[in-house]
């Protein structure tokens, strides 16, 4: 396991290899440049660990990454420690509910996101030049709470 940044932590079985990281980067950089918008923000959310800065989500979440994109820990009043992240992982890889607090951002939520950011903002959302990690953390929490919680 390594850590990826202080809310963010790989928790995949192997680490992938960086053309996998690279190959992410470039369809991020193909959607980007045919302005699929709705694709890009999905990427970034399932294969960055962004999200996770204090400015954007990482004040209330907290990341594990899995294969299917980041299991998320709602650590308003602390961090999960190493047995809770891995009751939450041998949950998730059993396909089993995932422990109170805990979410899967993969790619059905993080289309979820941008389409709750449709909704509350208009289409023009992601490229009105106003779009920042306030915007994709109010996304986020509305995808995977259902309202925003924190903030």
């Amino acid at each position: 396991m390594a850590h990826v940044i202080s809310t963010a932590i790989d928790h995949r079985p192997t680490t992938p290899e960086p053309t996998d990281f690279e190959g992410a980067m470039k369809a991020l950089d193909a959607a980007h440049k045919r302005r699929d918008h709705r694709e890009e923000f999905v990427l970034y959310l399932v294969h960055a660990n962004d999200f996770f800065r204090l400015g954007e989500g990482g004040y209330w979440a907290q990341g594990v990454r899995v294969d299917a994109g980041w299991l998320v820990f709602e650590c308003d009043d602390h961090r999960a420690n190493q047995t809770e992240i891995d009751e939450a992982v041998r949950a998730h890889e059993a396909a089993k509910p995932l422990p109170e607090g805990w979410h899967l951002l993969d790619r059905a939520a993080a289309g979820k996101a941008y389409d709750e950011a449709v909704k509350k903002w208009g289409i023009d959302w992601f490229t009105d030049g106003r779009t920042d990690g306030g915007r994709y953390d109010v996304a986020v929490q509305l995808a995977l709470l259902g309202e925003v919680c924190f903030g």
